[in-house]
């Protein structure tokens, strides 16, 4: 009992200690399942109450800056939700993935804002650097 008792309490700090682990900036390869594919940068902060991140990745060359509305961190689970593109050919991105010490991986989905319909769909992947 006396040892249930410790792992329950020790429980958010597991929690922290993952978050405490996503903190830092990862570098990899987004890939489109369609063409085409580029690099990807992301930058994450904070504890998971008050997760923050910075995300650009490259496209044909050109750097774009996300303007990311949330990230969610839920044990080794991350969502993000962002938009990017210029005004009247805006776009949400949804990543969804996995975090795995320094490493991190999963899928995209886009969908273009102007009339909510799906866009380009595919992998990500990054590492602590």
């Amino acid at each position: 009992m006396r040892r249930l008792s410790l792992f329950c309490a020790l429980i958010p700090f597991i929690g922290l200690a993952v978050a405490s682990d996503l903190n830092g900036t990862y570098k990899g390869t987004w890939v489109s399942d369609n063409q085409g594919g580029g690099d990807l940068t992301m930058s994450f902060r904070g504890d998971p109450d008050s997760l923050k991140a910075e995300v650009s990745f490259t496209n044909e060359g050109e750097t774009i800056k996300c303007d990311v509305k949330s990230v969610k961190l839920d044990g080794s689970k991350l969502l993000l939700v962002m938009e990017y593109g210029v005004e009247g050919s805006r776009y949400e991105a949804t990543l969804s993935g996995v975090v795995d010490g320094k490493l991190v991986s999963g899928t995209y989905k886009t969908k273009s804002l102007a009339d909510d319909s799906a866009g380009d769909t595919g992998t990500w992947k990054g590492s602590a650097t």
